[in-house]
C-alpha cells in the first residue's frame, strides 16, 4: 500500500489490516499510537467502526476518504476522528497531518489521565474513583469503562448503543438491562439519587448522561 510505504519512508512502524474484523482483532491485542481509517472497508463503513472505537478509546484516528469535503466528512469528525484526510492529498501534508494529530494526542493523554466531574476524580490510568472526601471508591471493570465512558462524554446524551459498545469486553452477554444495573450500582457509589439525579441522568428511550457539572 502506497500510504503505508510512505508512513515507513518517514520513520513510523506500520501495520495493516484488510478488514473491520481484522482491525478490530488487532486493537483487541494492542493499541497503536494512532490508527489511520479508510471508509472504504470491504465487510462495513468505516463511520460504524469509528463509532465503536471511539466509544471504547481516546485513540487518535484519523479518517481517510477519496472525498476532502461532504456528508463523511461532517459525520466523521462528529464521531470523534482527530482529523480527516483525503487520499489525493500529496504525501507531505498527509505526514504533515499524522505528525501534528499525534503530538496533540500526546498533550491530550497527558491531560486527560486524572478526569473529574461532581468533585469526584476518576483515574484512567490507575482504574481508581476517589470521592470528594478523598476516600477510594472501589468499582468493578464494567463499572469503571462505562463511568469512563460517561465521563468522556459529559454533558452528552450516550445511547445505549454506544454505552453497550463502552463495555462490551468486560462482561458476558452484555444487554440493556446490564447498562440499568450497571448505573444503578454505580448511582449509589456516588450518592446520586436515582428519584432526583444530580450527576447521572436517564434520558427515557435513548440512554445516559453525565450532567455537566
Amino acid at each position: 500500500m502506497l500510504l503505508g510505504a510512505t508512513l515507513e519512508g518517514a520513520g513510523y512502524r506500520v501495520e495493516e489490516a484488510a478488514s473491520g474484523r481484522e482491525l478490530e482483532a488487532k486493537l483487541a491485542q494492542r493499541q497503536p499510537d494512532l490508527l489511520l481509517l479508510d471508509l472504504n472497508l470491504p465487510d462495513e463503513h468505516g463511520l460504524a467502526l469509528l463509532r465503536r472505537v471511539r466509544a471504547r478509546s481516546t485513540l487518535p484516528v484519523i479518517v481517510l476518504s477519496i472525498q476532502a469535503e461532504g456528508a463523511d466528512r461532517v459525520a466523521g469528525l462528529e464521531l470523534g476522528a482527530d482529523d480527516y484526510i483525503s487520499k489525493a492529498w500529496p504525501p507531505r501534508e498527509l505526514l504533515a497531518r499524522v505528525s501534528a494529530v499525534l503530538r496533540r494526542a500526546q498533550q491530550r493523554d497527558h491531560a486527560d489521565r486524572f478526569m473529574t466531574f461532581a468533585g469526584f476524580r476518576l483515574d484512567t490510568e490507575g482504574h481508581t474513583l476517589q470521592a470528594p472526601d478523598g476516600r477510594d471508591i472501589p468499582l468493578t471493570t464494567a463499572q469503571f469503562g462505562l463511568l469512563r465512558a460517561l465521563v468522556r462524554g459529559k454533558g452528552r446524551t450516550l445511547t445505549r448503543d454506544q454505552l453497550l459498545d463502552a463495555y462490551a469486553d468486560t462482561v458476558d452477554a452484555p444487554c440493556d438491562r446490564t447498562i440499568d444495573v450497571l448505573v444503578s450500582k454505580l448511582r449509589r457509589k456516588l450518592g446520586d439519587d436515582a428519584r432526583n439525579p444530580s450527576i447521572i441522568r436517564t434520558v427515557p428511550n435513548v440512554g445516559y448522561k453525565l450532567l455537566d457539572a
